[in-house]
């Protein structure tokens, strides 16, 4: 895909969440559209889409730009379908107080949806771990393999490196190596200090585990674990555990704030007393 056609796809996008924004805050907030709302909007996206013209090009900004813009019109849209779907069951004016029953209810449906999709992510996050700390197991116990190569066993190599490199400062790190006729590229993940030592040219020894090269190691230097070795997966995996586990307290949390308000809202108390 072109530079020029990216941009256009990510300036439709940016302006199409704002336009999306506009609406919605029409629809659900107590303000009409007026000229100085669209002037704030024009002045947030102006900008943004000069910012991405100059200096944010590129297939990773593509990516993030397209992927943050969908996100923010789900929640839209879903914060949308949740006050129209209130407004349903509550057939009535759209005064103030009704109008801020809609809008906690719909922030109490969103922040409950995100807390259960955390809930489901953190149970997957859990298998994988489980699964991964036994391949983990597995890994540090195996042996070096003789002569029948098999999954249960690691097979040493040497290896010669041809480059390295990174996709930028802060990574993904890579590593090419030349495997007697053939060339591998290797995704490094920890160790980044050996990564930054070793130099074309040099020979290294390549740990693989199931056919994938687990570790790379510079005589002398030290090892750095690849993106499939077990070792770094097994910590990957934990991590994404307790990220799930934080994200789903502090959504059921937000929820349950919510929930309240518009619970009391119901009963005719001004909701902005309960977050006083």
């Amino acid at each position: 895909m072109s530079p020029e056609l990216q941009f256009v796809i990510e300036a439709a996008c940016l302006v199409g969440v704002m336009l999306l924004a506009a609406v919605s805050n029409a629809l659900i907030g107590s303000k009409p559209l007026t000229r100085s709302t669209w002037l704030r909007f024009g002045g947030l996206l102006i900008p943004a889409l000069l910012w991405l013209y100059i200096a944010g090009r590129g297939s990773t900004m593509f990516a993030i730009v397209a992927g943050t813009c969908l996100f923010a019109a789900v929640l839209v849209v879903l914060v949308l379908g949740f006050t129209a779907g209130w407004r349903l069951v509550r057939r009535g004016g759209w005064n103030p107080m009704e109008r801020q029953v809609a809008n906690n209810f719909a922030g109490a449906g969103l922040f409950g949806l995100m807390a259960v999709a955390c809930l489901i992510f953190g149970v997957l996050s859990l298998i994988e771990w489980q699964q991964g700390s036994a391949n983990q197991q597995q890994y540090e116990k195996a042996p070096i393999c003789s002569a029948t190569v098999s999954d249960a066993c690691l097979v040493r190599s040497q290896a010669t490196v041809v480059r390295k490199w990174a996709e930028r400062s802060s990574g993904p790190h890579w590593v090419e190596v030349r495997i007697a006729d053939r060339t591998q590229d290797i995704q490094v993940e920890t160790a980044l200090n050996v990564w930054e030592a070793i130099v074309d040219g040099q020979v290294v020894e390549l740990t693989s585990w199931k056919g994938q090269v687990a570790a790379v190691t510079a005589p002398g230097v030290g090892t750095m674990q690849t993106a499939d070795s077990p070792q770094f997966l097994g910590f990957l995996g934990l991590a994404f555990v307790g990220v799930s586990a934080f994200a789903f307290l502090l959504f059921l949390a937000g929820g349950v704030m919510f929930g309240l308000k518009a619970w009391a809202a119901t009963k005719g108390v001004d909701p902005e007393t309960l977050a006083a």
